[in-house]
C-alpha cells in the first residue's frame, strides 16, 4: 500500500493535468513520402579544420546566429555560425563530460563538474567559477528560470523526501514536482534505460519537454509551471502492467528493466518528444522495436514511421532520416527544435554514398551547394552535417 500511495503522490505532485489523450496504434503507421510530412530539408556543412573537428554530438542547440553542440569524443563545446562557419570553442576534460546548458536570453552556457558550475560567454571565455548550489541536469526557461532534474537515492542520504524535478530562480527553489524518497525510493536512476541523449528536450528557449519512465504523458515546462500536454493511449498489447511491475520479488529494487526484458513488446516511456504546430515528434522505447521514430499530426490523427520516410525530389532524393545504422538517427534521433524546424544530423560520407547511388540509378537532380561542396571535398574526415527540417503544418 505504501508505494501505491506514493506513485498517486508521485504522478501528481505539482503538475497540471489538462493533457490531451491520444489514442495512437504504432502499427497502423504509414511510411510516408518525404514531401508527405516535411516543407523542406536544409543541409549545413558545419567547417572541418583542426581547430573545429568533432566527432558525434551529443547536444545540440539552435540560436538566432549559432549552432552549439557538444560530442562525445573529448567533450568539448563547439560554436557554428549560422552558415557552417566555426566560431569558437571551449575546451573540456574528460571530467566535464556531462549536460550544457544555454541561456540564449543572456547569451552564456553553463555546465557543471562535482559541485563547480563554470559559466561562458559564446566567444568562449571563462565569466565565472564558483560552488553550484544546485546540481544536475538543467536547462533555461524564460525569465532566467532554470529546470532541474536530480535524482539520487543512497541509504546514506537524509531520510526524506526530495523533488527530482524542479524550477529555481536566483538560488530559490520556485517550483517542485515528482517527489522521491532520497533514502530507499522504489525506483532508482538505473531502472531507466539511457538514451545518451538530453533528458530535457529544447521545444523553443521559452519551454521544454520532457517524459518519465513507466508511462506515457508529455510534460511541458514554462516558467513557473510544468503540465501535461498530452497522454497517449496505446493498445493493450504494448501497456505496461504497473502491478508486474512493483513485484519486489520478482522485479527488484535497481533491476526493474528486467521487466522490459521478460516483456519486449512492452513501452517504457516515451522519447525523444518535441511539438511543431500540429506535429508531435515521439519515440516509443521498447525492447521489440527500439528504433522506430514517429509523427503523430494532431489535427488528423495520421501517424507516419520517420524512421521510414521515402526521399522524393523535396529531399533531393536523399535518404536523410531512413538510414540504416550505424547512422546519427538511427541512435540519436532528432537532437533539437527551435519551434520552426527539428534538426537532425547526417555524417558526410552518407551524403557522399546517398549521391553516388542515385548516380547509379541516374536520377539527375540540381544539389544545394552545400551537398555539392561534401561530395566535391576529398577530405576522408568531415564534420557531420546539420539537416534542418521544416514540417508541413
Amino acid at each position: 500500500m505504501k508505494y501505491v500511495i506514493f506513485l498517486l503522490i508521485y504522478l501528481s505532485a505539482n503538475v497540471a493535468f489538462s493533457q490531451e489523450k491520444l489514442r495512437i496504434d504504432p502499427n497502423s503507421s504509414i511510411d510516408p513520402n518525404f514531401s508527405d510530412v516535411f516543407e523542406s530539408v536544409q543541409f549545413i556543412n558545419l567547417e572541418t579544420t583542426k581547430d573545429s573537428r568533432f566527432g558525434l554530438i551529443k547536444q545540440l542547440f539552435v540560436t538566432d546566429s549559432l549552432f552549439i553542440l557538444t560530442e562525445f569524443n573529448t567533450h568539448n563545446i563547439f560554436m557554428f555560425y549560422k552558415d557552417g562557419r566555426f566560431k569558437s570553442k571551449i575546451l573540456r576534460d574528460e571530467y566535464s563530460n556531462g549536460i550544457i546548458a544555454v541561456d540564449e536570453a543572456n547569451e552564456v552556457i553553463y555546465y557543471n563538474k562535482g559541485r563547480k558550475r563554470y559559466k561562458y560567454n559564446l566567444n568562449g571565455a571563462l565569466l565565472q567559477e564558483n560552488l553550484g548550489i544546485h546540481i544536475g541536469e538543467m536547462a533555461f526557461l524564460h525569465e532566467n528560470q532554470i529546470i532541474y532534474r536530480d535524482k539520487r537515492v543512497f541509504s546514506g542520504l537524509e531520510d526524506t523526501l526530495n523533488n527530482e524535478i524542479y524550477i529555481v530562480k536566483g538560488d530559490d527553489r520556485i517550483y517542485n514536482s515528482f517527489p522521491y524518497h532520497m533514502q530507499n525510493d522504489e525506483f532508482l536512476p538505473e531502472d531507466k534505460t539511457n538514451l545518451y541523449h538530453t533528458f530535457f528536450h529544447n521545444n523553443n528557449f521559452a519551454e521544454v519537454l520532457f517524459t518519465m519512465p513507466n508511462e506515457y504523458k508529455i510534460y511541458r515546462a514554462r516558467k513557473d509551471s510544468i503540465e501535461i500536454v498530452y497522454e497517449i493511449i496505446f493498445p493493450e498489447q504494448f501497456n505496461l502492467d504497473a502491478i508486474a511491475l512493483r513485484n519486489l520479488k520478482k522485479y527488484k529494487i535497481g533491476n526493474k528493466l528486467k521487466y522490459y526484458t521478460d516483456n519486449p513488446e512492452k513501452i517504457e516511456f516515451l522519447g525523444f518528444p518535441y511539438l511543431i504546430n500540429n506535429n508531435l515528434f515521439f519515440k516509443p522505447i521498447s525492447k521489440n522495436n527500439h528504433f522506430d521514430s514517429f509523427l503523430y499530426k494532431i489535427n488528423s490523427g495520421e501517424l507516419f514511421n520517420i524512421t521510414k520516410v521515402i526521399p522524393d525530389k523535396k529531399s533531393y532524393f536523399l535518404n536523410v532520416l531512413n538510414i540504416p545504422p550505424p547512422s546519427e538517427f538511427y541512435n540519436k534521433n532528432f537532437l533539437v527544435s527551435d519551434g520552426k524546424a527539428i534538426y537532425a544530423t547526417i555524417p558526410a560520407n552518407q551524403i557522399i554514398d546517398e549521391i553516388t547511388l542515385n548516380k547509379s540509378k541516374d536520377i539527375e537532380i540540381a544539389y544545394p551547394k552545400e551537398i555539392q561542396q561534401v561530395f566535391n571535398n576529398k577530405q576522408t574526415d568531415q564534420n557531420q552535417l546539420i539537416i534542418c527540417l521544416i514540417p508541413k503544418n
